[in-house]
């Protein structure tokens, strides 16, 4: 009986093991937590307003989508440390950020929010 309690926790613990989420979020730094909720009080616009996490130029990147009710509108572009890096669209349509083309080069990492 004894043989078979161990080898039943032991096959358990095999079947039990957590197996890591692809869906995890990365975490993010309080000060973009706080920009947010802020923005999330008051999108610029109700439809496509959104905030994104991008790696570009080998970093992490916040990008404050304004939303898609006005031409000038536009994504801020805000370090980790919730410092402005850049301003994309509006009624320019850059596209560039620090010397590169944003948009053609930022990977997605996750969705932290959008409207």
């Amino acid at each position: 009986m004894k043989t078979f309690i161990l080898i039943a926790a032991i096959a358990f613990s095999f079947v039990a093991c957590d197996k890591p989420d692809k869906e995890a979020k990365v975490v993010v730094p309080e000060c973009i937590t706080a920009k947010v909720d802020a923005f999330k009080l008051s999108p610029p616009c109700p439809d496509g307003a959104g905030v994104y996490e991008y790696t570009f130029q080998n970093k992490t990147y916040y990008a404050f989508k304004d939303g898609d009710c006005c031409c000038d509108f536009g994504i801020q572009i805000v370090s980790e440390t919730c410092e402005d890096v850049c301003y994309l669209d509006g009624i320019t349509g850059n596209q560039d950020c620090l010397g590169e083309n944003f948009k053609k080069n930022a990977v997605l990492v996750q969705t932290i929010w959008e409207e």
